[in-house]
């Protein structure tokens, strides 16, 4: 059982060209599939940011796939600055919030993806990460295209840091199977607790972050 918040990079640069855009949205929707949404198991939370940041959808907004896909289909490209530390501050003061239906016992995992380097409070952005990580927030950051700063996507992600915890893709063709290699790593499908006392009851065994 997680929550787990998609923090999407929607500024100008690589996701101007061609169908980028499209192929990211299609990237998280491929994720969206893969998870066992639903209110007593996996939520989800979207933020995306540009210049500054736009609370898509919270946790509690819903726990069924259909929806969550028709709100990232129906999101649009932004455009402008690239401002990260908006991005990562939207998880700490909105999401990961009990009132937005933050949960005590899930796990919380954020997944930052950025196409660029941050080019606006950028002397912010880490410190802002560190912030999240230092609230138990688990980060997997992911690059994409050439024009990201591998040091800076590889500060923002939970340590150790390396291919558990951060990922870099120079082709957005190439998503399908990150999508699988992140959810994966987010929660595996464990077999459910089943107690003994009357009446008896199944839940869901708690999701715990996979590192190899």
């Amino acid at each position: 059982m997680g929550d787990v918040v998609f923090v999407v990079d929607s500024s100008s640069g690589s996701l101007d060209e061609g169908t980028h855009w499209e192929l990211l949205k299609d990237f998280l929707m491929e994720m969206v599939n893969k998870l066992n949404i639903g209110e007593s198991h996996t939520r989800v939370g979207m933020v995306t940011y540009a210049s500054s940041d736009s609370r898509v959808f919270y946790l509690k907004d819903h726990y069924g796939k259909e929806d969550i896909i028709a709100e990232i289909e129906d999101m649009d490209l932004r455009g402008g600055d690239r401002n990260i530390y908006e991005g990562l501050r939207a998880l700490t003061s909105s999401q990961f919030k009990s009132t937005k239906g933050d949960r005590d016992d899930a796990e919380n995992v954020a997944v930052v993806i950025a196409t660029g380097a941050a080019n606006e409070d950028e002397s912010r952005t880490l410190g802002e990460a560190q912030d999240a990580k230092d609230e138990g927030i688990y980060v997997f950051s992911v690059g994409l295209s050439d024009d990201v700063s591998r040091d800076e996507i590889e500060s923002i992600s939970s340590p150790p840091h390396g291919e558990d915890a951060q990922y870099f893709v120079s082709d957005f063709s190439d998503l399908d199977d990150l999508a699988y290699r992140i959810t994966h790593k987010i929660c595996t499908d464990r077999d459910p607790v089943t107690t003994t006392a009357e009446p008896t009851t199944t839940t869901e065994a708690p999701c715990k972050i996979l590192m190899y």
